[in-house]
């Protein structure tokens, strides 16, 4: 898993395990973790902003990535971040891929997410827009981002890596139980109309998407 943009590697400590063979270097710490996927279909996937730059990178066989001691062509040299050809960790695709698309998501999310007044509705949007699943007159928890706290992930990770004033714990606390109450109840919640007031709209369809 290739981490291109720079706030790619801490969504990774969040949702990649770091128990697998790891390595970077000095400009771009953090930005490969390798894993073994028995059930390997697909050798590449890219998510990628609405401009075309990459966000991160999945890349299997077929494909190559640099390994230390070689040299990136901006002079440094690539190191090991974990023990050197430490066991890669074994995961299936459908999970490896999951959780790299967390890291895209959260990633992007910060890259856009407004910096002042506006959002705690985002945030409650966002909440509406992940734990809300069917149609609207029977609304369940999403069984994907209600399940294992996912969406409380997702809200913390971006939490911090938005530094926000509130601080992570909060932020999930003040949008996440209210949602999930709500959406059992049958009231309306936010969701991604709301949210995307507050991106641009390839921004936000993205996002969606």
């Amino acid at each position: 898993i290739d981490l291109d943009h720079p706030k790619a590697p801490y969504a990774a400590r969040f949702f990649l395990p770091a128990d697998t063979m790891r390595t970077g270097r000095v400009g771009s710490p953090g930005s490969h973790y390798w894993y073994r996927v028995p059930d390997l279909t697909s050798t590449i996937e890219t998510w990628r902003t609405p401009d075309k730059r990459m966000i991160v990178e999945a890349r299997a066989s077929g494909h190559q990535t640099v390994l230390p001691p070689s040299i990136h062509p901006d002079g440094e040299s690539y190191r090991w971040e974990s023990d050197p050809w430490f066991e890669p960790r074994g995961m299936s695709q459908q999970e490896l891929m999951a959780r790299t698309s967390c890291i895209a998501l959260t990633t992007y999310l910060a890259e856009v997410w407004p910096s002042r007044g506006g959002r705690h509705d985002a945030y409650l949007a966002l909440a509406g827009s992940l734990l809300r699943e069917g149609p609207p007159e029977a609304p369940v928890i999403s069984p994907v981002w209600g399940a294992n706290g996912n969406a409380e992930g997702i809200i913390r990770v971006l939490a911090g890596l938005t530094h926000d004033d509130d601080g992570p714990d909060a932020r999930v606390e003040e949008v996440v139980p209210s949602t999930i109450r709500k959406i059992r109840e049958g009231r309306p919640v936010q969701g991604f109309p709301t949210l995307a007031r507050h991106v641009r709209e390839d921004q936000g369809r993205l996002i969606r998407d």
